[in-house]
């Protein structure tokens, strides 16, 4: 379904696997969930499609597949990222669902984010029912396994997320002046949406391959070929 959903993009550009030497085993990893419910898998495209037509997003484009971002990990290797994960991520998170279980998640709103001057994404949050994401989890992850080896990352933390469009600009959002009038008329769109929970049983290790998109360094913001390296039963 998603494949066909993106022909349109594949036909703009004729997009090259950006293997620079520096970089050439390397790429982006991130701990989320895949969904496998077709009926809500739909709608998010549906959802996707109404954004770009509606507010009129230019140079739009988004990757492969869609999936729920619960925290993005760093950069590097495939082994590196298996290593991560068996011996630092999975053990935090088999201590935390042994206490909080599976979660029942509900999407919640969406959210423009500005990345630099021509470049903008829309996400749509998520939340579980007592937030343990946002107040218990993320943050543990956090203060545990990044913050610990990459003394650099920033503190903010992000909420739980699908990240559903990029664009450079749109005429339509760019006339409402007012804040609360622009994410009313935005959020709207979630009306239409027949689902909007699903259940985090279990969470990935998910690889994002960049394409050479547009010109400088690449990065997690380039449209990218998402893949779903592992599986880890740890939310049951």
């Amino acid at each position: 379904m998603e494949d066909n959903d993106n022909k349109e993009q594949t036909n703009k550009n004729n997009y090259q696997l950006n293997y620079q030497l520096s970089n050439k085993d390397k790429y982006y990893f991130y701990i989320g969930h895949i969904f496998n419910d077709p009926l809500l898998i739909s709608e998010l495209i549906n959802l996707r499609k109404s954004l770009k037509t509606t507010f009129t997003l230019k140079d739009s484009y988004w990757n492969n597949k869609l999936f729920a971002n619960i925290m993005y990990i760093g950069y590097f290797s495939i082994d590196i990222a298996h290593s991560y994960m068996e011996n630092i991520i999975t053990p935090l998170l088999k201590a935390i669902s042994e206490k909080i279980g599976q979660l029942e998640c509900t999407l919640t709103k969406l959210r423009i984010i500005k990345i630099k001057d021509n470049l903008n994404k829309i996400t749509l949050e998520f939340t579980d029912t007592n937030d343990y994401l946002n107040k218990t989890i993320i943050p543990y992850i956090h203060n545990h396994a990044i913050a610990e080896i990459y003394e650099k990352r920033s503190n903010v933390l992000s909420p739980p997320s699908i990240n559903m469009i990029y664009y450079t600009s749109s005429p339509v959002l760019n006339s409402i002046n007012k804040r609360n009038e622009l994410y009313e008329k935005l959020n709207n769109k979630l009306e239409t949406l027949k689902t909007k929970r699903f259940r985090l049983e279990q969470i990935s290790l998910i690889k994002g391959i960049p394409f050479q998109y547009r010109t400088g360094t690449p990065s997690k913001n380039n449209r990218m070929s998402i893949e779903e390296i592992k599986r880890y039963n740890v939310m049951l």
